[in-house]
């Protein structure tokens, strides 16, 4: 899928994003935002859930273009951080299981 690279300045450069993710606006003050990709199973994450309350309170339900992120990218790479280090540990943690006999 092609999204354009920045739609605030009208470049018309294209970017591919991976299929499941989605991209969007990290950024504080207005015109230094950064448009980044994340997967959408982000979205159901519970330090992304707060992220996204927090958006609500700044920005409102709706607004035009990317979904935008009220957070510094420090912060929002952080964030990406925490989420993706916990997803790893389910993951081993779940292929770790012994296995159980029933007798």
């Amino acid at each position: 899928m092609l999204f354009p690279s920045s739609l605030s300045q009208g470049k018309q450069n294209k970017v591919q994003i991976k299929k499941r993710c989605l991209t969007v606006r990290i950024g504080l003050e207005e015109g230094k935002f950064q448009n980044l990709p994340i997967p959408i199973t982000y979205l159901d994450h519970y330090l992304f859930k707060r992220l996204l309350e927090k958006a609500q309170d700044v920005y409102g339900y709706r607004t035009k273009g990317l979904l935008k992120l009220p957070c510094t990218i420090d912060e929002f790479c952080q964030l990406k951080s925490l989420i993706e280090r916990e997803r790893e540990f389910a993951l081993h943690a779940y292929q770790y299981v012994p296995a159980v006999r029933c007798l």
